[in-house]
């Protein structure tokens, strides 16, 4: 079979609510004119169902196109897995990691793969992504990729911020990428590849990209928000300017699952031991522990065993941990140093 130009991997999981107008986003898209008479060379479709138990099936059933794969897990295996069965599962040169929750800009293929064509050193195309608004004309920003404080708080650049008349962005490099769309050259993800894992499969869900945007970094590939490609997704928990910092952080974490926020802490802490280098944690050792510090606290206080099971997950996995570190720092191709360009 002739390999596509992009594969297209959404991991579906009780997503009744989203489904039909993400796919029906991708059939809408403006293709290149040699492309228009034959989808099929140009791209590629491959719905990975973790076991939903609503109509998420259904609804995917009832907008199935020749050019569609659909895989069903017999139990929810993770996103992160199931990502990697989706690459490994598909031939394009290029592909494109979707939630299920957003839908895409009519010019997103035509305006991302114009730009990795152009640039080969660029491993994965951020989009700017809005917030998916039901009634309202306001465009206001999800994310334009990650970046990173001196605490390493990844956070979403921008996130929060309302258009206005006169916002321009810039094509603009950016430290990592979020997990929520995002379009990868495939030779970068098997040039970080660990034991055929693109995303770590330890993480489950949650910071997994931040991981393989580290990764990435570290090999020296270059990670770009495209302001033109353009995405709109549904969030749960965000920014709000009306909320101080703190506010913000307290009234996210109880909204969330205990799962999410078990994850969501655990997964940090594996970032910082796997990709986390020795001179850039002690120039900024104050800043990092100050942080850890007060989660650790608060969540001593609030949710011991979400703090505890977390700790025996690192120290049961350490070894494999260090494996994974010592791979990531003998192939690395930049210093340290290198990473402070992104520090906000």
């Amino acid at each position: 079979m002739k390999q596509p130009k992009i594969s297209i991997i959404i991991v579906t999981w009780n997503g009744q609510l989203y489904i039909e107008k993400c796919l029906q986003s991708i059939f809408n898209q403006k293709l290149p004119s040699e492309f228009i008479d034959n989808r099929k060379d140009f791209f590629d479709l491959l719905i990975i169902d973790n076991n939903s138990a609503d109509h998420t099936l259904s609804i995917i059933e009832d907008n199935l196109q020749p050019n569609i794969t659909v895989v069903k897990n017999k139990q929810n295996i993770g996103f992160a897995k199931a990502y990697n069965q989706g690459i490994h599962w598909t031939s394009g040169k290029y592909v494109l990691i979707l939630n299920q929750d957003l839908y895409l800009d009519s010019n997103f293929f035509i305006e991302t793969l114009s730009f990795l064509d152009s640039y080969p050193k660029v491993a994965a195309v951020n989009p700017t992504i809005y917030k998916w608004l039901e009634s309202s004309n306001e465009k206001i920003i999800d994310s334009l990729g990650i970046s990173f404080d001196r605490s390493f708080r990844f956070f979403n650049l921008f996130e929060g911020k309302k258009i206005e008349k006169n916002d321009n962005f810039d094509i603009k490099p950016v430290f990592g990428f979020t997990g929520t769309a995002v379009i990868f050259r495939r030779s970068a993800l098997y040039d970080v590849a660990w034991e055929r894992q693109f995303f770590d499969e330890s993480f489950f869900a949650y910071k997994e990209d931040i991981d393989l945007s580290w990764r990435l970094r570290w090999r020296n590939w270059d990670i770009v928000n495209l302001p033109q490609a353009i995405v709109y997704h549904k969030r749960s928990a965000s920014q709000n300017f009306n909320y101080k910092k703190y506010q913000l952080l307290i009234k996210n974490y109880f909204t969330k699952p205990k799962f999410i926020n078990y994850l969501s802490y655990r997964n940090h802490l594996y970032c910082l031991i796997k990709n986390l280098s020795w001179p850039l944690f002690i120039t900024n050792f104050i800043f990092i522990s100050w942080y850890e510090f007060k989660k650790a606290v608060f969540l001593i206080f609030i949710r011991p065993h979400l703090f505890f099971k977390a700790w025996l997950e690192i120290f049961k996995n350490f070894k494999i941990l260090m494996k994974k570190r010592k791979y990531i720092f003998t192939n690395k191709k930049i210093k340290s140093n290198g990473l402070l360009l992104w520090l906000k």
